[in-house]
């Protein structure tokens, strides 16, 4: 999405040949009304030396170069913009002239690259399984987060996390040493910056780190946010910790 607004902006308005936005208006938006040197913005565009972009929390980027004819946009989750804006600003406009496009060997190593990039992690138990341990119902000691129970059944490839609060039953599906993607919703928006992520695709893995405990790791796949918990049989009691990659605030719940 953040792509299209950029290439949207890139063609002056037009999208697919069809007329979206006035050139006026873009060209009143991508241009400086405001700010001190080096922070400077249009109508909700940060103006740069031969890009203008768009820069959200955690770092969502989209950077148009407008005399390349060409976007740039990704998702991160980093605290600040500084990590990565030294990097673009030494590589970029400046590979988009580089060669001809006729380097066979570079566009094979990349291609290899890429490919990897596109492979799932493996994610994959490193102690003894025992789901009888942690499976059935349990009942939350009392807490500020407002859960009151969480319920564990395993299957052959999948676990099934189900969180209970006010609201109700809240369920996810996991792989076992694996990954699942399907749309889920867990309680924790003060984990992610205020937002209900409710009904967003998420990549869920669960497997033994040790013979009474085991991760699950949960990527909200729209977002910058990445949560793990980690839940440990102690006796008759089952303790849950949670934490998340990256928010504005805490990233971590109290020890459940």
């Amino acid at each position: 999405d953040g792509l299209k607004l950029g290439i949207l902006h890139a063609q002056r308005g037009l999208w697919q040949g069809q007329r979206i936005l006035s050139e006026r208006w873009v060209a009143e938006a991508t241009r400086i009304h405001a700010g001190e040197p080096g922070d400077q913005y249009g109508y909700h565009w940060v103006v740069g030396d031969g890009h203008f972009a768009m820069l959200g929390v955690f770092v969502q980027m989209v950077r148009v170069f407008p005399g390349s004819n060409a976007v740039l946009a990704f998702n991160a989750a980093m605290d600040e913009s500084k990590v990565v804006t030294p990097h673009l600003d030494r590589h970029f406009p400046a590979a988009f002239g580089n060669g001809n496009g006729t380097d066979a060997a570079a566009d094979a190593a990349l291609a290899e690259r890429l490919a990897r990039w596109s492979e799932r992690p493996s994610f994959a138990s490193t102690a003894p399984i025992d789901p009888a341990a942690f499976a059935g119902r349990w009942t939350m000691a009392p807490n500020d987060k407002g859960l009151t129970g969480l319920a564990f059944d395993f299957g052959p490839d999948e676990a099934r996390l189900t969180l209970s609060d006010g609201e109700g039953e809240h369920r996810l599906v996991a792989g076992r040493d694996g990954w699942t993607i399907a749309p889920a919703y867990l309680p924790g928006a003060d984990l992610h910056h205020g937002y209900r992520m409710g009904g967003m695709p998420v990549a869920a893995g669960l497997r033994w780190i040790a013979d009474n405990r085991i991760e699950l790791v949960v990527h909200f796949l729209e977002s910058a946010f990445r949560d793990t918990f980690v839940f440990t049989v102690d006796g008759d009691r089952l303790v849950m910790d949670r934490s998340v990659n990256i928010n504005a605030g805490a990233r971590a719940w109290p020890t459940m």
